[in-house]
């Protein structure tokens, strides 16, 4: 990547100036900002890179290199937030001065419906995603994400039946329905819902050929339908990141579709005050060693956390939560387990940053969620991972 500003270009205090790769389509997105500059060639590497702001003599201004692994922000890795600094006066080069957007207010973020009537089709019922455009999917260039829930099959000739088994995924075990594809994965996940307490979260690779990236689900319990009558099938989906074409059919035939799944319109704030600006005056999280994927049994579990300035601190509490989880069973919702807190206590030494809790060691066949809160000395509450990202929570397994 490389742009050389033109000579003209100004910045006055406390504004914003935005260079896009293609000022085109990101004033399609955005229609009300103006003077969007750009283009430039290249693109910005998704697991982070060096950027260097440099004067007319070639001497150095300012320089990030940010990444998409702790300590920096992971939920703007493939989940939808942007990468955000917290306030311009903090220095941009420290990992713990930027945050992931806030996407609580994003309306294309909502639960939307999908709702289609076939017939003429001889079968049994399936359900595929396939690619959003003759382009491919629309994503980052790695990773496409969308949540499902609420499948309703009927035949309207006895309506109000719904023929799928466990159409709202509250099973919590997504073994319950066959994929075929490849560069892909999918689970019943707690973390949000449309209704009830889980949904399907569906992940694909971005890249490959077409073929491989389109998938194909179906009930592990078959659902045939005969032709001549006519069927109604609704779902929710919902948007985290990319988008595709979904088609509904029966037996080798396709009964109705493409819908487009469009990609979300709001990827942060360009133009105008980040969505994460704070105080200056804010301790902000600067390190995290967080628990293993995969523990130990029995083993109690320490998890650190360092701050920009522990002085500011005024408590931090870590938060956990542990159910019983089978290897093929369901996932415990967050609002079904019984949240613990213990306080993180700060090192020995004087105006320490680093403090440290401990979670009691775990049975076997175990989830464990877990995340920090703090306040601070200004009345200033925190939470990590931070509102409005996903997953909420931080997660651990005992096998």
């Amino acid at each position: 990547v490389g742009y050389t500003f033109p000579a003209s270009t100004t910045i006055l205090s406390s504004s914003y100036r935005v260079i896009a790769r293609d000022p085109n389509a990101l004033s399609i997105l955005f229609p009300d900002l103006a003077d969007i500059l750009g283009p430039y060639p290249g693109l910005l590497q998704n697991s982070g890179e060096k950027l260097e702001l440099l004067d007319s003599v070639d001497q150095l201004v300012d320089t990030v290199e940010y990444n998409d692994s702790l300590p920096w922000p992971t939920a703007s890795d493939g989940y939808g937030p942007s990468l955000e600094l917290l306030h311009p006066d903090f220095d941009n080069a420290l990992s713990e001065n930027w945050g992931a957007s806030d996407l609580t207010d994003d309306a294309s973020a909502a639960w939307l419906t999908l709702d289609a009537t076939m017939s003429s089709v001889d079968g049994d019922f399936f359900f595929y995603a396939a690619d959003y455009d003759d382009l491919g999917w629309i994503g980052d260039g790695l990773s496409i994400h969308i949540l499902f829930d609420d499948f309703f099959l009927e035949d309207l000739s006895n309506p109000g039946v719904n023929l799928i088994q466990d159409g709202g995924f509250e099973s919590g075990d997504a073994s319950d329905w066959k994929i075929d594809g490849t560069l892909h994965t999918g689970l019943a996940s707690p973390e949000d819902s449309c209704s009830g307490h889980y949904c399907y979260h569906y992940w694909s690779l971005e890249s490959g050929n077409a073929n491989s990236r389109a998938v194909r689900f179906q009930p592990d319990v078959p659902v045939p339908l005969i032709s001549g009558r006519t069927y109604r099938f609704s779902a929710k989906y919902k948007v985290i990141h990319g988008g595709a074409q979904l088609y509904i059919g029966a037996g080798t035939s396709i009964g109705a579709g493409p819908f487009l799944v469009e990609p979300r319109k709001v990827w942060g704030s360009p133009g105008r005050a980040n969505t994460v600006l704070g105080s200056i005056a804010t301790p902000v999280l600067k390190g995290l060693t967080p628990l293993g994927s995969r523990l130990v049994p029995d083993v109690t579990q320490e998890v650190t956390a360092e701050f920009s300035d522990g002085l500011m601190i005024d408590a931090v509490r870590l938060h956990y939560s542990v159910q019983p989880i089978g290897f093929t069973g369901p996932v415990p919702t967050p609002d079904e387990a019984v949240w613990q807190s213990v306080e993180m206590i700060p090192d020995a030494s004087p105006g320490t940053n680093v403090f440290r809790g401990a979670i009691p060691g775990q049975p076997e066949n175990s989830i464990i969620r877990y995340r920090l809160t703090w306040t601070d000395t200004n009345g200033g509450s925190h939470r990590y991972p931070h509102h409005g990202s996903y997953p909420r929570n931080l997660v651990a397994y005992v096998p």
